[in-house]
């Protein structure tokens, strides 16, 4: 009877725990369901939002030595007849005033055609370079996101915000684009795109204007390379789909409804033809109705609409930025490709094919799929990794129809372009992005201050804006150690545009010492920033001699740059000895602390039997 009635109380607990666990799990369930379909949603909205984009041209006076051939003209023109139809885009020019030179509206026939007549009007003979209120008026209707448009705005400028010779009004100028407009932008969810066009632009306010907004900066140093630099921000802007192109060759499939070819060559004695799958010669000057040649003197740009399928060459120069887009019926989407990345990030991709807006999920269909990410520069891979649909690592479902891919170690650093490549046999599309990849969250530079009497040095921390985000206010510290391993940390103040800087002193009798910079911060996307730079030193060491010899100071040593951050210590080797020293010690105490935990846990499982068992007595016994 005892142990009947304690198997009774057994089960009954049982029963409970059961309960309480399945309501758990089904909470879970719900609240992970929730959290999926947001995330799912929000992850392909950017394939079905509609791009608009505004572009900002300067037309100050000296666009004239920058730019004396005025290639903006046919930059801008080349932009004009990529934007596919159904789009939203506009032309802005700028100097002392600004004028609307392209309504922004949806992109047709009528559009371009207004728009390839206005921007012949493009000089140089502009007074002043009034970047406030360009940025306000073309974006005055940008104030709240709309998840129906992915918004970009491309800025192009040679020269610093100049309103007035007044400095302080130049400067509350630029102090109002940074604090009133940048936020306002960002709220709106406006991707800033920045070309510098020469080494007088204020490239520190792009920078800021690109970084902070998730855009991207471009800094030309040759005016002639300022189309393809277009190309890029009308990749950056659009997305579009593209084929791939072999030494002048690709293969257009049954699904392709329009297709735009850029063939860029040397100059308008280069001329291009296009041979089709029947032998067909489509040439500039002679090409049927379904065809639209506009020509350059440094490209060609031809749409034609419903292609013959089959395989069609570019008869003319083999150019790593020459380009076929295509509006299709079976359609890339892809998860956002940040375009700000640290060595140690981790990012998970996501690939999925759809057509007419439905994803495609047949296993035939997705079993001939071979998707691959290609990273390099200029035609040479660096690395190339698989997407997988199996439900491992970052695909959660296999078979779904969506790839994914996670990548945890980039082969370099700096800008470098990332290639998406799916190859389905019958099919093949390609879509490009620019990635730039930052060994350390900021910039570093400590240098001897000349003209001083004491031997002082300069430290200056600027953060990547498009890592660290400004406005937050990130906190910079730095700590400087001595020999003898004694360490005074130092607030380091905000200076300018920017930057956060200190003079450090170096007395003789304080010898060689090492400098660490510590930053702590908010990434652009909410993300926190923890970052410590390895050590510098700086000073004279102070050599230690016998009675009777000469005194030399060791020869300084210093740092300009600082990469990722170290945990060597700034006298070269590290004490090993007190390294295994220290990890016996801490593992020591974990051990300790977990056997005290597991002990503290049994007894306390044994003092409730106890109890249950008394109580199970009690009962019988009554």
């Amino acid at each position: 009877m005892r142990r009947e009635r304690r198997g009774r109380a057994w089960r009954r607990l049982k029963q409970i725990i059961d309960t309480v666990l399945l309501a758990m799990l089904l909470s879970t369930a719900a609240l992970w369901t929730v959290v999926v379909a947001d995330e799912a949603d929000e992850k392909w909205s950017e394939n079905r939002a509609i791009s608009d984009t505004r572009m900002l041209i300067d037309m100050s006076g000296s666009m004239r030595y920058n730019d004396p051939d005025n290639l903006r003209v046919p930059a801008v023109h080349m932009l004009i007849d990529l934007v596919p139809d159904g789009a939203r885009a506009g032309v802005w020019t700028f100097a002392r005033e600004v004028n609307m030179l392209v309504p922004g509206r949806e992109v047709d026939d009528a559009w371009r055609e207004l728009a390839s007549r206005e921007v012949r009007s493009i000089h140089s003979l502009g007074l002043f370079t009034d970047i406030e209120q360009v940025m306000r008026r073309s974006t005055w209707d940008w104030t709240r996101p709309d998840p129906a448009y992915k918004r970009t705005m491309i800025l192009l400028t040679d020269g610093v915000i100049d309103i007035s010779r007044d400095p302080e009004k130049n400067r509350l100028s630029r102090e109002r684009v940074l604090k009133e407009i940048l936020p306002r932008l960002k709220k709106a969810d406006v991707a800033i795109n920045t070309i510098a066009l020469s080494n007088e632009a204020d490239q520190s306010l792009l920078r800021q204007l690109s970084g902070a907004s998730g855009g991207w900066y471009s800094k030309v140093d040759d005016v002639r390379q300022l189309e393809r630099v277009f190309l890029r921000m009308y990749e950056e802007a659009v997305r579009p789909d593209t084929l791939p192109l072999r030494n002048n060759h690709f293969n257009v499939d049954r699904s392709v409804n329009e297709m735009t070819v850029l063939s860029f060559h040397a100059n308008s004695t280069s001329p291009s033809t296009i041979l089709a799958p029947n032998g067909e010669i489509v040439h500039w000057r002679d090409h049927p109705q379904n065809v639209r040649w506009h020509r350059e003197e440094g490209y060609d740009l031809v749409t034609i609409k419903q292609p013959r399928s089959g395989n069609w060459e570019v008869v003319g120069e083999v150019d790593p930025d020459n380009r076929v887009t295509v509006v299709t019926d079976i359609s890339l989407e892809t998860s956002p490709v940040p375009k700000a990345l640290l060595v140690g990030d981790h990012v998970d991709f996501h690939v999925r094919l759809t057509q007419e807006g439905r994803v495609i999920d047949s296993r035939e269909f997705l079993a001939i799929l071979d998707i691959k990410l290609i990273a390099g520069k200029n035609e040479k891979k660096w690395q190339q990794w698989d997407f997988k649909d199996d439900g491992r690592g970052a695909d959660r479902v296999a078979g779904d129809g969506t790839f994914s891919l996670r990548v945890s170690k980039w082969p370099r650093t700096g800008v470098q372009d990332l290639t998406l490549v799916v190859d389905g046999i019958t099919f093949r599309r390609e879509k490009r992005y620019l990635a730039h990849v930052y060994d350390s969250p900021v910039s570093i530079a400590f240098k001897a201050k000349p003209g001083t009497k004491k031997e002082q040095y300069l430290l200056s921390v600027t953060p990547h804006p498009a890592l660290v985000d400004l406005e937050k206010s990130p906190v910079v510290s730095a700590f400087i150690s001595n020999r003898d391993s004694l360490r005074k940390k130092y607030k380091v103040a905000k200076s300018g545009d920017g930057v956060w800087s200190m003079v450090v002193a170096a007395a003789p009798e304080q010898g060689r010492r090492s400098l660490q910079v510590y930053v702590k911060g908010i990434r652009p996307d909410g993300r926190r920033i923890s970052y410590r730079s390895k050590r510098i030193g700086f000073g004279k060491a102070i050599v230690r001699v016998k009675s009777g010899e000469k005194t030399a100071g060791a020869d300084q040593a210093t740092d300009t740059g600082v990469e990722n951050g170290s945990a060597a210590d700034a006298s070269g080797s590290p004490n090993w000895i007190m390294v295994i020293l220290q990890v016996l010690i801490v593992n020591g105490l974990l051990i300790g602390m977990a056997w005290f935990g597991y002990r503290k846990y049994v007894r306390s499982r044994r003092q409730a039997f106890a109890k249950l068992d008394g109580a199970l007595s009690d009962d019988s016994d009554g």
